[in-house]
């Protein structure tokens, strides 16, 4: 049952995603057209060249999927016109200026007719190029910025971060916001305009080769980011976005998701539907490598807490704080996590594991070692 009002706050409204390809942005389109089938327009925005290549990515990596598959069952031979009806592919570039959109009266009409941002797009990849993080995951915040401030009818920025932003705190913790000019550990002065020229590699008074020192340093161990107080590139470049987030809460709607690790769907719009398992989360990298026979050992306390919580878990809770939030509402900041309410420790993460590969994967005889798992089969993305 869904809590009421959702589906009244998302009645006839144009939303503006980013990063529409991504795992969770694909499963919030879903149930935003399942919920609500009178939405007016989603917006999404993909990295493509031109209209065409962004139309050809929505239709195989967002319509082909079978999470959509009630709502085909419904619409029978309409779906494809019904859905083009309320998906409009927007291409280009969080990256970029004016997020790289080249289609001058297609910015124009995203900008007046939009009621919704949601700021999807980032690199999860730790071993990327600080540059490269650094475009994306904070740039593309400033970039989408801009465009919110332009919005004539703008009722909310909802921007997606990470609970690792806080990730050396333990317990109940105060929704805090992060401020500029200051570093997590408090050691050390942040100024995100010189980290964005040296982005650019535009830094006053840095020379080149300075910046490609800091990107080496970034890239191979994450010296700078930890000089900071923060772990990876990673979570210190979603830290740099909610700070310049938070400088403009005074004049925009803007409200920030935390969350941790996201695993398969539990219910919606069916169980166990993942995509990939090579850079959702690590979980589901851990659980597919142990029932294949490739992870032996898994070194650490098994008394420690993994913060997971489902994909849909995640959806729901995204569209529960759209319909709380009104207009005059800003600044607040939403976890969404499991390991207060829910805790679950590495231990009982491996005995799941060990259960379910012992008593439901079916096993190969003759292939490989005996009492090892074969590589198993998939059935619409859920496991065999």
């Amino acid at each position: 049952m869904e809590p009421a009002g959702v589906a009244e706050r998302l009645h006839n409204k144009t939303f503006l995603i980013t990063g529409a390809t991504g795992f969770i942005a694909k499963l919030l389109v879903e149930k935003i057209l399942r919920l609500q089938p009178p939405v007016k327009m989603l917006y999404l925005l993909v990295r493509a060249g031109d209209q065409a290549s962004a139309t050809e990515r929505v239709r195989s990596e967002i319509m082909q999927l079978q999470i959509f598959r009630s709502l085909r069952e419904k619409y029978q031979k309409h779906f494809s016109s019904w859905f083009w009806d309320k998906v409009y592919p927007v291409a280009g570039d969080v990256a970029l200026k004016n997020l790289g959109i080249g289609d001058v009266a297609l910015a124009k009409d995203i900008l007046k007719e939009t009621d919704i941002i949601i700021h999807m797009a980032a690199t999860v990849n730790f071993r990327e190029r600080y540059d490269k993080v650094l475009a994306i995951n904070t740039m593309g915040v400033k970039h989408i910025i801009e465009i919110a401030s332009q919005c004539a009818n703008l009722e909310l920025l909802l921007l997606g971060s990470t609970a690792y932003v806080n990730g050396k705190e333990s317990g109940i913790m105060l929704e805090k916001p992060l401020h500029q000019y200051r570093s997590y550990d408090g050691q050390s002065d942040l100024d995100i305009s010189e980290e964005l020229g040296i982005g650019r590699g535009e830094a006053q008074g840095v020379s080149l080769q300075e910046c490609f020192r800091r990107y080496y340093k970034m890239h191979h161990e994450d010296d700078w980011a930890r000089k900071f107080g923060w772990m990876s590139t990673y979570v210190f470049t979603k830290a740099m976005s909610e700070m310049l987030a938070y400088e403009q809460i005074l004049r925009l709607p803007i409200a920030i998701i935390r969350r941790t690790s996201t695993t398969s769907t539990w219910k919606e719009p069916f169980p166990g539907w993942i995509e990939g398992i090579k850079s959702v989360s690590t979980i589901d990298t851990w659980i597919t490598n142990y029932g294949k026979g490739h992870l032996k050992v898994l070194p650490g306390d098994v008394t420690t807490v993994i913060d997971i919580v489902p994909a849909d878990t995640v959806v729901n809770a995204t569209l529960c704080i759209i319909s709380y939030h009104t207009r005059a509402q800003s600044g607040l900041i939403y976890h969404i996590g499991s390991s207060m309410r829910n805790p679950l420790e590495i231990v009982e993460l491996l005995h799941t594991m060990f259960r379910y590969f012992t008593e439901t994967v079916y096993w190969c005889k003759g292939r490989g070692n005996q009492g090892e798992p074969a590589d198993f089969a998939s059935n619409n993305g859920q496991l065999l």
